[in-house]
Order: structure tokens, then sequence, then C-alpha cells
């Protein structure tokens, strides 16, 4: 399988699903204890459908854990959406990361075995997931935002590119809602090949919805949206 195909099945498979954490409140307790939010997601490819749990705490700095079949992901940011700490545990690795200047130490273990690299990275932000580290950048104002963020498939950093693309009415678990959109591409030749586009409700930036695929054919496109019980 040549280059361009890996990463296509990579993302068919694996971006939507691991980045599709949801955005925080914007307030803090008045106690000044943590916020904790806990949010569901249903991520369907084809007609297979995973849920997704997860639980954000946001005090002077935001932790977020998700549960997905049998992954377990812990990440903890700044409130800029800027990664600290990334810890993934799924059925052939358990590995931890962080950033060392310009560089990404990731370690642990990978299909039973010691695991350890450093990945040379510039200046750029590390951000994960997506779906928290984005929203901040809808604040800001640039229309484009360049990052790393590393694949869960070969533990390695890949730089993708963020662009604000204006706001739309989308429909999502039976609401209407005004929403944001930002896609995401990877930086270089592959850009035309994939993309993937996130949604966040523009009164609070909750992340809303998430949809991405092959641009061209492959595998099937992957829409990750919110399930409420009440107001999300």
């Amino acid at each position: 399988m040549n280059t361009t195909a890996k990463w296509i099945a990579w993302v068919g498979r694996w971006m939507a699903a691991w980045i599709a954490v949801g955005s925080l409140p914007s307030a803090v307790a008045e106690t000044g204890r943590p916020v904790i939010e806990h949010y569901t997601y249903a991520e369907t490819t084809g007609s297979h459908s995973i849920p997704t749990e997860y639980v954000i705490e946001r005090g002077k700095q935001v932790v977020i854990r998700v549960k997905r079949a049998d992954e377990h992901f812990y990440n903890r940011c700044e409130s800029s959406g800027a990664t600290i700490e990334w810890h993934y545990r799924g059925k052939d690795a358990d590995v931890r990361a962080h950033r060392d200047g310009r560089t990404l130490v990731v370690q642990g273990h990978r299909q039973g075995k010691p695991f350890q690299k450093r990945h040379p990275i510039d200046d750029a932000p590390w951000l994960q997931p997506l779906s928290y580290a984005l929203q901040p950048f809808l604040k800001l104002d640039r229309q484009t935002l360049r990052f790393w963020l590393i694949r869960t498939d070969n533990l390695e950093p890949v730089k993708l590119k963020a662009v604000r693309s204006g706001t739309e009415e989308i429909f999502v678990d039976g609401r209407n809602y005004s929403s944001s959109r930002i896609d995401v591409s990877p930086c270089g030749p592959l850009s035309f090949v994939w993309r993937g586009s996130y949604w966040f409700r523009q009164a609070d930036g909750v992340f809303l919805q998430y949809a991405g695929g092959h641009l061209l054919s492959g595998p099937e496109n992957t829409l990750i949206r919110i399930r409420t019980k009440g107001d999300p």
C-alpha cells in the first residue's frame, strides 16, 4: 500500500473517532473548584456506530478523559488549546506523550514491547483533541492555523492545517443550531486527498459535529454527532 493509500485508510478508520472530544464550558465554578462536564457522541461509519463517552474537567488546566470501545484517552491541555500531556491506551498500545521544545516524546509499550520515540517538529502548536483544541482558534483574528497531532496507528506526528469556513445552520439530534465551521486537512500534497470538518455551536463553542473522509473515493465517510439529553 502506497503512502497516500495508507493515509486515507488511517483517516477513514481512526482520525475522526479519537479526536472527536467535546469542547468546554466557558465558566469555572464560583467556588474555584474545577467544572466537570459529561458528553456523549455517536460515531457512524457506514452502518457501524460506536458511542464515545468523555468527561471534561476544567480548572487552571483542562483535562479531557475519553472512552471509545476498548480505547481510552487522557488529554491535559492549556486553556489556549495546546496539549501538555497525552495518554493513549488501546488493544496494542499504552503510551504517553509530552512536548520537549521542538520534540514530541512518545514512550510506553506497543504490541507488548517497550516503545520510545523522539519526533522533531517545528514551533507550530501540538493539539489534541481537536474538538477542544480548535475552540480557541475561533476567537483568534486569523483564518488559518497549522499544528501537529499524533496519530494512534503509528504513534507519529502529522502536520495539519485548520481553516475557518464561516457559519452554518445545521440539524443535529433533532435540533437546529447556528454553528461555526472549521475545515482540517493535511499540510502539503495530501491536502487535496482528505478533509475533515468540525462544527461548533456559535453561542458557546460546544462541539456539535464532525464529518470527514476521502474527497474522491475510498473509505466511507465518518460522521460524529452530539447526543443530547437536555441542552448540551
